[in-house]
């Protein structure tokens, strides 16, 4: 059974998907300096460069595990929790 979408459900969603679109930056950006300082495999390489992209440009898959990251942080954040505890969803 779906619950019904509140207003602040679509704050909360819009959120995520901020906070989604921030972890994809920053993997942008890791990938990146690993590109420019590693060897790395010519497969690797031409799989990541699909993905250096805006956010709103991926692949709804991909966007997806942007997105778990993000509901990842919002817990710990929301429960105040650090680094050295597990969070599984």
């Amino acid at each position: 059974m779906q619950k019904k979408i509140e207003n602040d459900d679509v704050d909360l969603k819009e959120g995520l998907e901020g906070m989604a679109a921030a972890f994809h930056m920053a993997w942008m950006d890791w990938s990146k300096e690993i590109v420019n300082t590693e060897q790395i495999s010519e497969k690797r390489l031409k799989r990541w460069q699909k993905f250096w992209v805006p956010y709103k440009q991926l692949p709804e898959e991909v966007k997806e595990q942007d997105r778990q990251y993000a509901r990842i942080a919002f817990v710990m954040l929301s429960l105040g929790m650090s680094h050295e505890k597990e969070v599984k969803l």
